[in-house]
């Protein structure tokens, strides 16, 4: 969750959480359904929209600046 939460404006794959935790990715993605109640990618989206709206809250960036901050 940290790791996610840290690195959101970056391309996490499921492959490289998995081994963060020495999980096979089949392992890692059903253990963090059952702890969390979503799929790892569904939380990782969940997380980048409530990062853009606290951005956007902030006015000191327009949209365009905080769009691209998720396609870098």
């Amino acid at each position: 969750m940290e790791y996610i939460n840290e690195h959101l404006s970056q391309d996490i794959k499921l492959a490289d959480l998995a081994a963060l935790l020495g999980m096979s990715q089949f392992h890692f993605s059903h253990m963090f359904k059952v702890a969390i109640g979503t799929a790892p990618y569904q939380y990782l989206l969940q997380q980048r929209i409530e990062r853009a709206k606290e951005l956007l809250k902030q006015k000191e960036r327009s949209i365009m600046e905080i769009a691209w901050m998720w396609v870098q």
